[in-house]
């Protein structure tokens, strides 16, 4: 498992870091720990269904269209018969 990117970010004064936090949690982080001079959040990672649905189409509509190619326009085999002329 990867470690957690760890990112800091200033503020000019103490009163900011309030201001600071609530950007932040409206952007989905959540409040770790907090002092009068600092504050940890943290936003954990997320499984986006939409991108799985995506990369799964991507991939099968490939397959199908390979797989139709193959049953259908491919002839079942090639036959050929080889004959001894004059014989």
């Amino acid at each position: 498992m990867r470690p957690a990117r760890h990112q800091r970010v200033t503020v000019s004064t103490a009163p900011e870091i309030d201001t600071a936090i609530l950007s932040y949690v409206t952007q989905g982080y959540v409040l770790l720990q907090r002092t009068p001079t600092s504050a940890v959040i943290q936003k954990k990672k997320e499984f986006e269904v939409a991108w799985a649905i995506v990369g799964f189409f991507v991939c099968l509509v490939p397959l199908v269209i390979y797989l139709l190619y193959y049953l259908f326009l491919q002839p079942a085999a090639e036959v050929r018969e080889i004959v001894v002329v004059g014989a």
